[in-house]
C-alpha cells in the first residue's frame, strides 16, 4: 500500500475538488478569438456529459453482451440493463446535440456587436437593439430584438454568463425588477 486509507481519502477528495474547480474556471470565460471577437462554445459540462455518458453506455453494452449474468434473475436484470443504457444513450445523443447547436449557432460577440449564423446566413445586430433577454421553458436564454428576430442560446455554454453580463452591464433595463 502507498497510502494508508484516511490519506488516500484525503487525496481523492482534492483531486476531485481540484477537478471540479478547473471545470468550473474554464466553462465561465469565453476565449478572444480574432479582433477581439469572443465565441460561445461548448463548455466542460458538455463534453464530460458526451465523453463519460458515451462511457458508460460502452460499458453498459459490453455487460449487456458479452458478461451477463449467472444470478436467477438475471433476465430481470439485463432487461434493467437494457434500459439503462437506452436512457443513457438518450442523455449522450442529446449531450451531443446540444454541441452540435452551439457549434452550429457560432454566436460571437465584441463591444456592443452581436452576431451569429442563421443556416448559411450571418445575422449581426447590436445590443441597442435587444428588446428582451429571458429563459424559455427548455432553459434556453432568447434574446428578442426590435425587428422580431430572436436567437436561443445554451446557458450552459462556454461564455454565456459572460455575455450575459456584458448586456447587463451595456443595457440595465432589460434585467428583471428585483
Amino acid at each position: 500500500m502507498l497510502l494508508e486509507a484516511p490519506y488516500r481519502q484525503l487525496l481523492i477528495m482534492v483531486s476531485a475538488g481540484l477537478v471540479v474547480a478547473g471545470l468550473g474556471w474554464l466553462g465561465h470565460r469565453a476565449p478572444e478569438r480574432r479582433h477581439g471577437w469572443r465565441q460561445l462554445e461548448p463548455s466542460a459540462m458538455h463534453w464530460t456529459g458526451l465523453v463519460l455518458g458515451g462511457g458508460l453506455v460502452l460499458l453498459f453494452l459490453y455487460v449487456r453482451l458479452f458478461v451477463g449474468s449467472s444470478r436467477p434473475d438475471a433476465e430481470h436484470q439485463m432487461n434493467i440493463l437494457t434500459g439503462l443504457i437506452v436512457a443513457f444513450g438518450t442523455g449522450v445523443l442529446l449531450c451531443g446535440w446540444a454541441v452540435g447547436r452551439v457549434r452550429r449557432l457560432g454566436f460571437e460577440w465584441r463591444g456592443t456587436c452581436l452576431a451569429w449564423r442563421n443556416g448559411r446566413q450571418r445575422i449581426v445586430r447590436s445590443v441597442d437593439d435587444l428588446t428582451a433577454v429571458r429563459t424559455d421553458a427548455l432553459g434556453l436564454c432568447v434574446l428578442s430584438f426590435a425587428d422580431g428576430s430572436e436567437v436561443k442560446l445554451d446557458k450552459y455554454a462556454r461564455g454565456t454568463g459572460e455575455l450575459l453580463e456584458r448586456i447587463a452591464s451595456k443595457r440595465s433595463d432589460l434585467l428583471p425588477p428585483g
